[in-house]
């Protein structure tokens, strides 16, 4: 509770900017991967497209540098060698990004992602095929660092590229499928590039 008053209390500073808040829309893909690290091993899943769609804010913090939180539903996952099997991984994503503007279309950003899971389904086959809920197997929360570049088109739209890296193993350690089968001897963690698309909408005068 304190982080999300604190969250709030940022967002309601740089709103006092002369330029004021802006808020808009954001589409994107993401291809992603879940890399599973052992003592003895690393191993990486075939790659996963997932989409991400939200709302999304500006906020002026200095004079090239801008605050960038936005709300989104995120897809992650992996899919498994040699098979039509996938693991799909919902997300409700908060970014907390900031943007550094050295020139007037190229920027920078650099942030943490707050994800919380609503939903782990394992696809067999096509994508017409069995649905299974696996939900009870992963962990609620996920930490991800994010470091990204972009370019503004207009004042209102721009695209960005990122690349997200999971601090936290979101396998847990007991697996409620097996009663006794535990995962001790290594961590499940997600890996994620983006490209988004990003509209802002006509400030109030």
């Amino acid at each position: 509770m304190k982080n999300a008053l604190l969250v709030v209390l940022l967002i309601f500073t740089f709103s006092k900017s002369n330029a004021g808040p802006e808020f808009g829309l954001t589409l994107g893909m993401g291809i992603d991967n879940l890399h599973n690290s052992s003592y003895t091993t690393q191993v990486e899943n075939d790659l996963h497209l997932g989409i991400s769609a939200g709302i999304i804010g500006r906020f002026v913090t200095g004079k090239s540098s801008k605050f960038i939180p936005a709300l989104t539903f995120n897809q992650k996952g992996h899919g498994y060698d040699n098979s039509n099997v996938k693991l799909n991984l919902n997300y409700l994503c908060a970014d907390l990004f900031f943007e550094w503007q050295p020139r007037n279309k190229l920027f920078f950003e650099l942030g943490p992602q707050f994800a919380y899971l609503l939903s782990a389904k394992k696809v067999f086959g096509n994508y017409y095929g069995t649905v299974v809920s696996i939900t009870s197997r992963y962990c609620k929360l996920d930490v991800l660092g994010c470091a990204g570049l972009g370019l503004n088109f207009s004042s209102k739209t721009s695209v960005a590229i990122r690349y997200l890296y999971g601090f936290l193993n979101i396998e847990k350690q007991f697996d409620p499928g097996y009663s006794s089968y535990y995962i001790s001897d290594y961590g499940t963690y997600n890996r994620q590039i983006t490209f988004s698309f990003r509209y802002f909408l006509e400030q109030k005068k």
